[in-house]
């Protein structure tokens, strides 16, 4: 008798503990009933009602979605390093793009914009940003990304990184990339190489960033970027002069690094956001700040 039991109570036991006897007949059903659910409330409960075991890449992904939606951005960074656990390596971009958007809920820009990078060098297969293989994989990004995109670029303008934000970005892009760079608009006169009081600011506070790499032996290369407005020639010398003076600054700043600096321009060559409105220029006028490791 005694024998009897335990052969009926094993695979209850092993059903119990173990994620392969998971009830999961009714994931695609509640999984399609969500991805078609007006309401973002209604279509996570419907999610909710899935045994976490039976949890696929895109459950995740569609719960991420859905935890953003409804602001939520914890429980969608749970959800989300779910999904890139189990997704392919061509879904990758996305989720860090939907990371991005939990980390800016969050307060956090280092991170949102770490990993809004990343999702750009993933999506575009790192290709250069002056070819038109990168504009065109660009491009064909959901539209939401490519929104978040310019409205996250768009707040960096309206309220410029701090030191600490600009250090804090270069040390976790430092996790997904070997040469770890940030954007920064740092204001100039009109069609000038010559910095406003608040560029020399924005130029303080660069290098108060940039201090403790510069400790650590790393080399620092500034990227002076223009918009399409005017002859390409001129705004190649125009950033490369640009440049220049963001470089300047920080040797005077840091004499003892001097030869840690360089500059270089890009002109109009490498547009952040296609676009021909005074909107879309202001964002294309930057500098690009990249670590690189010393020799």
């Amino acid at each position: 008798m005694h024998k009897n039991y335990l052969v009926w109570i094993l695979p209850i036991a092993m059903a119990v503990c173990h994620p392969v006897f998971a009830d999961c007949d009714n994931r695609d059903q509640l999984y399609a009933q969500a991805n078609q659910e007006g309401d973002d409330n209604q279509a996570l409960q419907l999610l909710q009602q899935i045994d976490r075991n039976c949890f696929t890449y895109a459950i995740h992904y569609l719960a991420g979605g859905l935890n953003i939606s409804l602001r939520k951005p914890d429980a969608a960074l749970e959800h989300l390093n779910a999904a890139l656990k189990l997704a392919e390596t061509d879904q990758h971009a996305k989720i860090y793009g939907l990371m991005a958007q939990a980390y800016a809920l969050k307060g956090d820009r280092p991170r949102a914009h770490a990993n809004l990078d990343n999702a750009v060098v993933l999506a575009t297969e790192s290709n250069s940003p002056d070819s038109d293989e990168y504009r065109q994989r660009l491009e064909a990004m959901p539209e939401w990304f490519k929104n978040f995109r310019k409205s996250f670029t768009q707040t960096t303008l309206e309220k410029p990184y701090s030191s600490k934000e600009i250090k804090e970005t270069l040390t976790v892009a430092g996790r997904f990339s070997a040469q770890p760079k940030i954007d920064i608009p740092i204001l100039f006169d009109l069609d000038s190489d010559q910095l406003t009081a608040e560029g020399r600011k924005q130029a303080v506070t660069l290098a108060n960033a940039l201090e403790a790499f510069l400790d650590k032996g790393q080399n620092v290369m500034v990227f002076g970027h223009t918009d399409e407005q005017g002859e390409p020639e001129h705004n190649q010398a125009l950033s490369e002069r640009r440049a220049e003076q963001v470089t300047g600054a920080l040797k005077k700043r840091f004499p003892q690094f001097a030869e840690r600096f360089s500059a270089r321009g890009k002109g109009e060559t490498e547009l952040k956001f296609p676009g021909h409105t005074e909107a879309d220029h202001r964002l294309n006028r930057r500098v690009e700040v990249r670590l690189l490791n010393g020799n």
